[in-house]
């Protein structure tokens, strides 16, 4: 139901205008995190007014990829994780993988001990943002790319990228169809192109590594 509409009917003294002004003031002061204007209607009838405890959960998905770089507390998580899910911690912090296993279970289940709800709010906020973005297979099921097998999914997290990227993808040949590997690119405006990973093309662009201009479709094949 309408978020405002709650609001009122639980007596708080403004009409449903009055409602939004308050939270778009709110969110402007970052007292609270409000999304009115998000596509995910999930997003859009929650208040977070502890703005912190997106931080304190997105923390384990983005940080920094060498441990001697991470505080006590994060070296301690990893520690543990090294003999519990190794491969699965390691192909987030060299190839920006995320198994939601190791996502749902340990690093937002067992260390930041969030209900399945708030895992999904948490979700939705970083796809909405882009900071994640949710892999499956080919035909849509859920399918995990970091232990290659189905019944639960992956994520890609471009922050977590390790490394410069292979100078194929940086490219006009890019565009080729010997490198499309029959997948989606997209030229945008500011010619950044999109094709890193399969399945993640739109969600992520990556900027020239030169300076040539290069005009839509000259080698695209359209």
């Amino acid at each position: 139901s309408d978020l405002a509409e709650e609001a009122c009917r639980e007596g708080c003294g403004m009409d449903r205008e009055e409602v939004y002004r308050a939270l778009e003031f709110l969110h402007t002061t970052g007292s609270v995190l409000y999304y009115g204007e998000s596509r995910d209607p999930k997003l859009r009838g929650i208040v977070f007014t502890r703005p912190q405890w997106i931080i304190d959960a997105i923390k384990y998905v983005i940080h920094e990829s060498r441990d001697d770089d991470l505080n006590e507390e994060m070296r301690k998580v990893h520690r543990r994780l090294n003999s519990t899910g190794k491969e699965q911690l390691g192909a987030l912090q060299e190839q920006g993988r995320l198994c939601s296993e190791l996502l749902r279970k340990e690093l937002w289940g067992r260390v930041v001990q969030l209900g399945r709800n708030d895992q999904d709010v948490l979700v939705s906020l970083m796809r909405e943002f882009r900071l994640m973005h949710e892999m499956r297979s080919m035909g849509g099921a859920p399918y995990c790319h970091v232990c290659r097998k189905e019944g639960h999914s992956s994520f890609l997290v471009p922050a977590m990228f390790r490394g410069s990227l292979d100078g194929r993808y940086t490219q006009p040949s890019v565009w080729r169809p010997a490198m499309g590997q029959g997948c989606r690119a997209v030229m945008r405006r500011g010619y950044r192109c999109g094709r890193l990973e399969d399945a993640f093309l739109s969600e992520l662009q990556v900027e020239w590594s030169d300076t040539e201009r290069i005009g839509v479709g000259e080698e695209a094949g359209e």
